[in-house]
């Protein structure tokens, strides 16, 4: 649906998730329900936090080095579904050397995925990877003019619609 918001298609979603299956999206997907709607069906997510989803801390912040763009540290979160049941996750800052298009300087990234099998500066470079391939479909998008300019919006329906027959009155 071309006019949906996203998060609101996020329940039709949910279902295609698969035991095992490992997804990484952005923050506008980073929603109580869809990030322990993975957990529920057994698969993993790599999430840039949203600045609207409740957590607490459960531990300080413990450094994890270096990747390629910035330092890495990572603690533990609670996070509460709806049905009261509290998820721990991993929460990971990237403080970067350089800003981002938008001039933040610090990511939090969130997961599911374990400790012990995946380490924190491999979910950064996850993340950064998952960056790397939205910039790309943004550079074809702008060298191909992909993006199709239409009357999408109902006000320019009819604003277009009226011009049309203002022009055929004439």
């Amino acid at each position: 649906d071309g006019h949906a918001q996203e998060r609101s298609l996020l329940g039709e979603v949910l279902p295609t998730l698969q035991p095992g299956e490992l997804w990484l999206h952005d923050r506008n997907f980073c929603t109580r329900a869809f990030l322990c709607g993975h957990v529920a069906r057994g698969a993993f997510f790599i999430s840039r936090q949203h600045q609207q989803l409740p957590f607490e801390s459960s531990t300080p912040w413990r450094r994890a080095g270096r990747v390629e763009t910035g330092r890495v540290a990572e603690q533990q979160v609670s996070v509460t579904d709806l049905a009261g049941h509290a998820h721990t996750f991993r929460r990971i800052r990237v403080e970067l050397d350089e800003p981002t298009r938008e001039g933040e300087r610090v990511l939090y990234v969130l997961t599911n995925l374990p400790h012990n099998a995946v380490s924190t500066k491999t979910i950064a470079r996850l993340y950064r990877k998952r960056w790397t391939i939205e910039t790309a479909f943004q550079q074809l998008e702008d060298h191909l003019h992909s993006e199709i300019n239409t009357l999408g919006y109902p006000q320019a329906a009819l604003f277009g619609q009226s011009v049309r027959e203002m022009g055929a009155l004439l």
